[in-house]
């Protein structure tokens, strides 16, 4: 699976502006957030960002597992991460279309 250079970039350090959480992250050994000023920041470093600001406290981070990826079925398989993260304790994603 391949990914962009950081999770999410924003131009500008807007963090105390925004709700993120419940979120499904995999970035690998990629940068989670991108903030102004090249400012990165990795997993690791997330705990000490969340006493600063209350982002993702909630969300997961992982490798999703979807049912057949090479055949472009992106459907969360049953043993993915991402089967339970949602604030209700749903799956992640558009729900609608999700079938067991």
């Amino acid at each position: 699976m391949q990914t962009t250079h950081a999770g999410m970039r924003m131009d500008l350090d807007w963090l105390d502006t925004i709700t993120m959480d419940y979120n499904l992250w995999y970035v690998g050994d990629k940068p989670i957030y991108r903030l102004a000023k090249n400012n990165r920041i990795m997993l690791e470093q997330l705990p000490e960002l969340q006493k600063q600001f209350p982002v993702d406290v909630h969300s997961q981070f992982g490798m999703p597992v979807f049912m057949d990826a090479a055949k472009r079925d992106y459907r969360l398989a049953p043993d993915s991460i991402g089967r339970s993260g949602a604030s209700d304790g749903g799956p992640f994603g558009a729900r609608a279309r999700l079938k067991d």
